[in-house]
């Protein structure tokens, strides 16, 4: 999992820059933070959701999907054992 945040200057996730075209729910130039991922399963993350910590937004499409698991392959703060969960890249 990894979060969306703003891009601010000299941001060290930017490899990925997500905005409206990618995302309707951004607003602004917003950065994918690899540096900040999290890594566990999804039966966790249920578990999360249905106690309420976390909640389901807008799904991203397809495209955007994948630029955000090319940005990941290409992403120097992503660790290698990170990588190697991930859909292959083009």
């Amino acid at each position: 999992m990894v979060k969306l945040t703003t891009l601010r200057p000299n941001c060290v996730d930017d490899v990925c820059i997500l905005g409206h075209e990618d995302y309707v729910p951004l607003d602004r130039p917003t950065t994918v933070a690899y540096s900040r991922h999290e890594m566990g399963y999804a039966s966790g993350l249920q578990h999360a959701i249905a106690l309420g910590y976390f909640s389901e937004i807008t799904p991203v499409s397809k495209a955007t999907l994948q630029k955000i698991v090319e940005g990941a392959w290409r992403s120097p703060e992503l660790p290698e054992a990170a990588k190697h969960r991930l859909p292959p890249g083009k």
